[in-house]
C-alpha cells in the first residue's frame, strides 16, 4: 500500500476546498452587510466565517459525490488516488457545515435560519440537482443567499432592502451563467454564444443597479468596467473549440472575477465600504498566485 507524506496530504485537502476560490467567499456576506446599512463589520464576522465553512463543507462533500466518477475520470484527484479517504471528505464536511451553522447563530436566529438555507442548498446541489438543469441555478443561489447571510446580521429589514436583493440577484445569474459554461469543460466541445453568458448577466446587473440605487460615486462605476472587461476578456478567449484546458482557466478567471463584483457592492458605501472594496482588490494577486498550484474548478 502507497505511504502519503503529511506534505501529499496536506496538499490534497487543499486542492479538495479549491483553496484560490476560498479567498473569494467571504466578500459575498460582506458586501451584503454593508449594502444593508452595517457599519461595524466585527458584527458580520460570524457570518463571514459561517460562510466560508459552509463553502468548504460543500467542496467536500462534492467530491465525496462525485469520487466513483473521479475514480474512471479524474483518478489523480484526491480522493481516488488515496490522498484522502471519502469517509474522512464527509465527516469532515459535516464539522465544517455545523461550524458554520455555530458561527452564525452569533449574529443571531435570523442569521442561523439564512445559514440552515445555505446549507441546505449546498447539500442540494451536490446530492441532488448538480447533473441537471437545476444545478446551475442552485450554485447560483448558493451565492446569493450567501450575500444576503451577510445583510441579515443587520437584522431582519436588511435581508429584504432593494439594494441586497439587486446583489444577491447578480451574483445568482452571473455564477449560473458560469456554471452554464462549466458544465462540459472537461469536453472539447463548441460553447457558441453560451460563452458570453457570464458578460451578458453581469453587464445587465450592473446596469440595473447603478439606473436603480442611483450611485454617483466614481469608484464602483470604474471597479465595474474592469470587471466587465475582465469577463470580455476571457469570454471572447473560447471562441471556436476551446481546449478543456482553456475552458478549466476560463472558468477559474470567471470566478476570480467576484472579487471584483463584491469590490462593486462594498465601493457603493463610502468610507469603511470604499476600504472593504480596497481589501477585496488586494486579495486578486494572492488569488492569482494561489490558482498557479491548485485549481480553482
Amino acid at each position: 500500500m502507497k505511504t502519503i507524506s503529511t506534505k501529499n496530504r496536506l496538499k490534497a485537502w487543499l486542492q479538495l476546498v479549491r483553496i484560490p476560490n476560498l479567498l473569494t467567499v467571504p466578500g459575498d456576506p460582506l458586501a451584503g452587510f454593508l449594502l444593508a446599512g452595517g457599519h461595524d463589520i466585527v458584527l458580520a464576522v460570524p457570518c463571514l466565517v459561517a460562510s466560508l465553512l459552509i463553502y468548504m463543507a460543500g467542496l467536500l462533500w462534492n467530491d465525496y459525490a462525485d469520487a466513483d466518477e473521479d475514480m474512471r475520470a479524474r483518478p489523480g484527484r484526491p480522493i481516488p488516488s488515496g490522498a484522502v479517504s471519502r469517509r474522512a471528505a464527509f465527516v469532515v464536511a459535516v464539522l465544517l457545515a455545523l461550524g458554520g451553522l455555530c458561527s452564525a447563530l452569533l449574529a443571531g436566529p435570523l442569521s442561523l435560519m439564512v445559514a440552515f438555507v445555505l446549507a441546505l442548498l449546498v447539500l442540494g446541489y451536490d446530492f441532488l440537482t448538480k447533473n441537471t438543469p437545476a444545478g446551475r441555478w442552485t450554485m447560483g443561489l448558493c451565492r446569493g443567499v450567501s450575500l444576503v447571510l451577510g445583510a441579515s446580521a443587520d437584522g431582519r429589514e436588511a435581508i429584504i432592502s432593494i439594494p441586497v436583493i439587486l446583489a444577491a440577484a447578480c451574483l445568482v445569474f452571473y455564477i449560473s451563467a458560469i456554471s452554464a459554461v462549466a458544465m462540459r469543460e472537461t469536453e472539447k466541445t463548441r460553447l457558441g454564444s453560451k460563452r458570453w453568458l457570464p458578460l451578458f448577466c453581469l453587464g445587465v446587473s450592473f446596469v440595473l443597479f447603478f439606473q436603480i440605487i442611483c450611485i454617483e460615486a466614481l469608484a464602483p462605476v470604474i471597479i465595474a468596467e474592469i470587471a466587465l472587461f475582465w469577463v470580455w476578456w476571457w469570454s471572447a478567449k473560447l471562441r471556436g473549440e476551446p481546449e478543456p484546458r482553456l475552458v478549466s482557466s476560463a472558468i477559474g478567471a470567471f470566478l476570480k472575477g467576484l472579487l471584483l463584483v463584491q469590490a462593486v457592492f462594498c465601493a457603493m458605501v463610502p468610507g469603511i465600504g470604499v476600504l472593504s472594496a480596497a481589501v477585496l482588490l488586494l486579495l486578486w494577486p494572492v488569488v492569482t498566485l494561489l490558482g498557479r498550484h491548485f485549481r480553482a474548478s
